[in-house]
């Protein structure tokens, strides 16, 4: 609390510290004996204030810039994400002459990669309502493409009890010299009813991964066998690249009794 200072008479004052919205002024007074009186019939309401932005000389402050391939082929999409602030607020942010939307704290979009091989940084600018500006670059790297997907589920054939869990690795390895989004799906629909796996029993059935030039990596998958079922069940699993047209299917087997 805050005390006042005596002025004459009944007369009392102070001051407080404003608080951004509606509230109550709670009055107390003491008299020698103690007693208390009390009093919040005062209140008042105070705003947060503006700043006019003709008079904002600040430029918006980028704090990231993300984009994915970096390593791409020509005319390809980048996928870019910026993270900037103002203190008055962005207006807009543009890369390579395009502009982003925003999605609440971010501004995303995609631009297309260069058309000639070569290495690039791509211009990305955030403005502000009067103008101000801030500038990075993300880099880009357009290259001829190289090399290959590497693609391997372990096991391929499976000897299980009916109605227990089977474990399998899909290993993916980018031997490529670019980045690539890649899709992984489980098929079963290509062989008869009574050789299918029933879909329900995988953990997951498609994923979309994007993976670097030389990165690697394992999807572990489950299939859980139904306990009314045995014999030979059969399923593939199917990669497709965004860079390459050529997809790869493996086929699994289970042998169920």
């Amino acid at each position: 609390g805050t005390f006042l200072s005596h002025l004459s008479g009944d007369l009392w004052e102070g001051t407080i510290t404003a608080l951004e919205g509606t509230h109550l002024v709670n009055v107390s007074a003491k008299d020698a004996a103690g007693n208390v009186a009390w009093n919040n019939s005062t209140s008042y309401t105070a705003t947060a204030q503006s700043l006019d932005p003709t008079e904002d000389t600040e430029p918006p402050e980028i704090h990231w810039v993300s984009s994915y391939p970096v390593n791409t082929t020509r005319g390809s999409a980048i996928y870019v994400t910026v993270n900037v602030t103002d203190d008055i607020g962005v207006a807009n942010v543009i890369v390579n002459g395009i502009s982003l939307t925003k999605n609440k704290d971010l501004w995303e979009g995609s631009v297309k990669a260069p058309l000639m091989i070569g290495n690039y940084d791509i211009p990305v600018v955030a403005l502000d309502a009067t103008d101000n500006k801030a500038e990075s670059s993300l880099p880009c790297h357009v290259l001829r493409l190289k090399g290959m997907v590497f693609f391997n589920v372990n096991p391929t054939i499976k000897y299980v009890k009916k109605g227990t869990t089977v474990p399998f690795k899909i290993k993916i390895r980018n031997n490529q010299n670019v980045d690539d989004t890649l899709k992984v799906r489980i098929e079963t629909n290509t062989f008869p009813a009574s050789r299918r796996v029933d879909t329900s029993g995988f953990s997951w059935t498609e994923k979309v991964l994007n993976l670097r030039a030389g990165e690697e990596v394992t999807l572990p998958l489950e299939v859980r066998v139904q306990s009314n079922v045995s014999g030979l069940k059969i399923f593939h699993v199917r990669m497709d690249s965004k860079v390459s047209p050529i997809s790869k299917i493996s086929r699994e087997y289970l042998v169920v009794y």
